[in-house]
This record gives structure tokens, C-alpha cells and sequence, in this order.
């Protein structure tokens, strides 16, 4: 099985320990956060300072709960991990994704109490700090998934929110594939049209991924030496396809398949994500794709297969 984590462990009691309530208030944090950022932007896009948002979003900031909830969340994974009914490896999957976001929260708070003290004291920031804040909440965003229409809608138009694919559609979140029976798992590997998914498997609610990213020759090599696919600040996320499939066919066909024309030359990384952070198009005849959304190059195990250029 497949999953998204928070949904998964809000849901999970084992024994006498649940961490429901504790993943509910970070969920809540972050709903506080946005709708006050929201309203905030919007009185600065009109050169005003809405001082109430600005001073409730502080005291939010300053709540030690704010942080110490995720201490308690870990608190509560080392609980769980007593009781053997637990699988241990997806116990410590969820509790790097916790340390992850709470690391990211800790550096949040920091640049968040600076730009509101601005505001507060009747100052407009710099609106590059507003900018950095909002891709931090855009990849917090990619795990607190609140199910809230008109929430979402302010979530969308604060973080700007793109889907993959830059316009093109057809991406599905992985977990929402496997729902809708696009795609289906058997044992940890995953399936479309009776064929398996070339290089990508499910390992403790991870996925480990071996897949082909194709661009321009300069390009191609840097990722190589970096070992890294470096996502943009416009386009989050960073594409891969399955490995091999292109095998043998032209350059034109390559480009046309996946709409970059500048597609000259082919690397091959192996990459370890949350689900969360995979979404997939497939098609059938057409080798699947991959998109990550804010891919880290800690997550990239190691390049498989060196630059080579397309015919």
C-alpha cells in the first residue's frame, strides 16, 4: 500500500498511543499561517499594512506549541515503535519526514517573526522575504494536504501553486492514481495496463526511483557532475522519464514524446521521494513520466548512467 502520511497516521492507533491530534494542530498551523499571509498580501499589493493579521500571525509565530508539536509527534513515533505490530522502517520514514518539516518550520519561524516585526512597527518589508517564505509554505504545503475547497482556493493563489507539466495536464499524484486505478501495486512494484512501471518501486512507503531526464547537452553534463536535477523557482518540479524506453528512437520523436524541444542528451539518476512528492502521466505506447516536486539533492542516491547525447 501506497499512502499519504499524514492522512495514514492520523488515522493509525496503536495501543494506547494515537498522534492525531498533535498532526491536526500542525495542519491547523499551517491553515492559520496561510490565511493570514493571504491577507496580509493582499493589503501590501495595495502599499497598506493590515497591522490586525500582522499581529496575530506574530503571536501565532511566537506560540511555542508551534514547534513543540512536532517534538511531541517524535515523541509519540518512539512510543509506537515499541508495539511489534508496527512495520519500524515506515515508523522511521515518517519520523524523517517530521524532523524534515520541523527543520523547515524552525527556519520559517525565524524569517517569519523578522518580516512581522516590520510590519508590525508600520515598515513594508522587502518583498523578497515574503517570496521566501512562500516556497517554504509551498513545500510544506506538498505534505499537509487539507482537504477544504475554499481554504485550497486561498492555499492556490497565495503559494501560486503550479501544476507539473507546465500547462500540459495529465499528471496524477501517485496516491491519487493508485485510488482512481490508473496505476495499481503488486507486492513493490507498480503497474499500468498489465505491464510493469520501469524502474520505480515502493520501499517502506518510499519510492525509489531509476528514471531518464533528458535536456540540453551543457545541462545534461551538469547534472551529472552535480548529481542533481535543480527544480526552478517557477516550475517546482523536476521531470524524469521511465529508464531506457527512449532506446532507439530519434532525437525528433524524443522531443515531440516529451514537449522539450532543447532535449539533446540523456542522464540517469536514482532518486529516493516521498509519495507526496511524485506525480505521474501515462499514457499508453508512451513511456511514463515523472515529475518530483521540490526535489532535494539529498534525496538523489546517485547517478546510474552517464551523459549521453540523442541521436
Amino acid at each position: 500500500m501506497v499512502y499519504n502520511f499524514f492522512s495514514r497516521w492520523k488515522e493509525t492507533q496503536e495501543g494506547v498511543v494515537s498522534i492525531k491530534e498533535e498532526l491536526e494542530q500542525i495542519e491547523n498551523f499551517y491553515r492559520y499561517k496561510i490565511i493570514l499571509f493571504k491577507r496580509i498580501w493582499d493589503s501590501l499589493d495595495k502599499r497598506k499594512i493590515d497591522e490586525k493579521s500582522s499581529k496575530q500571525l506574530l503571536e501565532l509565530y511566537k506560540r511555542p506549541d508551534l514547534l513543540a508539536v512536532y517534538d511531541l509527534v517524535i515523541k509519540q513515533i518512539r512510543e509506537m515503535r515499541k508495539n511489534k505490530t508496527v512495520e519500524k522502517e515506515q515508523l522511521s520514514t515518517f519520523h524523517d519526514l517530521i524532523y524534515k518539516l520541523q527543520l523547515n518550520a524552525e527556519e520559517e519561524k525565524e524569517i517569519a517573526i523578522s518580516l512581522l516585526k516590520e510590519l508590525v512597527a508600520g515598515r513594508l518589508p522587502e518583498k523578497g522575504k515574503f517570496y521566501e517564505l512562500q516556497e517554504m509554505l509551498k513545500e510544506e504545503s506538498v505534505y499537509l494536504r487539507i482537504e477544504d475547497k475554499k481554504f485550497n482556493k486561498i492555499e492556490e493563489v497565495f503559494l501560486i501553486k503550479n501544476d507539473p507539466g507546465s500547462g500540459t495536464g495529465g499528471y496524477v499524484q501517485i496516491v491519487e492514481a493508485v485510488k482512481k486505478g490508473i496505476i495499481y501495486l503488486r507486492g513493490n512494484l507498480f503497474y499500468f495496463h498489465d505491464k510493469p512501471l520501469q524502474g520505480i518501486k515502493l520501499q517502506h512507503n518510499l519510492l525509489i526511483i531509476k528514471g531518464d531526464h533528458y535536456a540540453p547537452l551543457q545541462n545534461a553534463k551538469w547534472i551529472e557532475g552535480d548529481a542533481f536535477v535543480s527544480p526552478s523557482i517557477q516550475d517546482p518540479y523536476s521531470y524524469f522519464v521511465e529508464r531506457g524506453k527512449f532506446g532507439g528512437w530519434k532525437k525528433n520523436r524524443i522531443q515531440r514524446a516529451l514537449g522539450v524541444p532543447n532535449a539533446e542528451a540523456v542522464v540517469a539518476l536514482e532518486i529516493e521521494v516521498f509519495p507526496e512528492q511524485l506525480y505521474i502521466k501515462c499514457k499508453k505506447g508512451v513511456p511514463t513520466k515523472f515529475a518530483i516536486v521540490h526535489l532535494q539533492p539529498r534525496q538523489v542516491i546517485k547517478v546510474i548512467k552517464k551523459v549521453r547525447a540523442v541521436a
